[in-house]
């Protein structure tokens, strides 16, 4: 099984491992605003595995919602714009190493802007300097996050490499 997807680590261990209170991330599981795959799989008596990957999630989710993104589309940004646009390729093999994980993220600038009602999300390699010479966004319009000291630190606190 990917190392990534198997589903090893209890529920406190992925929310501290993502920086994230237990008590916050049962709420947002209970409402319904963030999506894990250990809400699809349990073991024998009800208890849930976390995979590495859920614990990325939660962090993704947490520094977006730090930056005022509702819980729901933050969980929504990060599935498809990080998920599945950044590691979906890497959920594939059977044997992707985690390094491979923090590798697909390392020097890329992630971008969140809000347009209306929802927000906007894009990626560029380089830094925040960068994309405003380029005119893409003003520096109060942009949120910038650099995914791969998150998601490092994450591996890190699950002690995994």
């Amino acid at each position: 099984m990917n190392p990534l997807l198997e589903p090893r680590f209890t529920f406190t261990e992925a929310a501290l491992a993502a920086g994230v209170k237990p008590k916050t991330v049962r709420n947002w599981l209970d409402r319904g605003q963030i999506h894990l795959d250990a809400e699809e799989q349990r073991e024998g008596e009800g208890w849930r595995r976390f995979s590495a990957l859920d614990a990325l999630r939660i962090a993704a989710v947490a520094r977006l919602v730090e930056r005022c993104i509702p819980v729901s589309k933050a969980s929504r940004i990060v599935e498809v714009g990080i998920i599945n646009r950044r590691c979906g390729h890497l959920l594939v093999y059977e044997k992707t190493p985690l390094k491979a994980v923090v590798a697909a993220f390392t020097n890329i600038v992630f971008c969140v802007c809000e347009n209306g009602d929802d927000y906007f999300f894009s990626e560029a390699y380089g830094s925040k300097l960068d994309l405003i010479e380029l005119g893409l966004h003003t520096e109060k319009d942009v949120m910038i996050f650099l995914l791969e000291n998150i998601f490092r630190e994450v591996f890190e606190n699950l002690e995994v490499e």
